[in-house]
């Protein structure tokens, strides 16, 4: 097996072990290539550290950015792309007069009934976008994460 880096093979040290040690076990040869072949102990610890020090930086990325998420939760800061409905302004959700009577609409005419490729075709979207917004819980709880209800 060939890789340029110890962390493309994996950033888990676990994995990276359960990998190495399967390979091993196959008598399959792991070729590090920017990295100098484990001739001893030394090199082989080299290696491990290596791999905890990946694990580390992923942990380390994933906790940034879930400290961010829960801050901008905190302080009512949207972070994503504005659902079919919405706008951004001034990093707050607010309803869009263009697109806010299209989700009105689709749950309209599916609580009516309406069956979900009639409404895509009279909306102008896939079957499966229609279904993403009817099962989106953000449209659904939309009450507790803005002040504007679309659908009610």
């Amino acid at each position: 097996m060939i890789a340029t880096e110890s962390d493309r093979v994996s950033r888990n040290l676990l994995q990276f072990g359960w990998i190495d040690t399967h390979l091993s076990m196959k008598s399959i040869k792991m070729i590090i290539v920017n990295e100098k072949p484990p001739d001893g102990p030394f090199e082989k610890a080299f290696i491990k550290i290596r791999a905890v020090f990946s694990e580390f930086e992923t942990d380390l990325r994933q906790y940034r950015i879930d400290r961010g998420r829960e801050r901008a939760i905190a302080n009512q800061i949207f972070m994503h792309r504005p659902p079919l409905g919405y706008k951004l302004q001034k990093g707050q959700l607010i309803p869009c007069e263009k697109t806010a009577p299209i989700v009105k609409g689709i749950f309209g005419s599916y609580s009516k009934g309406k069956a979900i490729k009639a409404i895509a075709r009279d909306c102008g979207k896939s079957p499966a976008s229609i279904r993403y917004i009817l099962n989106n819980p953000f449209y659904t709880n939309a009450h507790h994460l803005v002040p504007h209800d679309l659908i009610k």
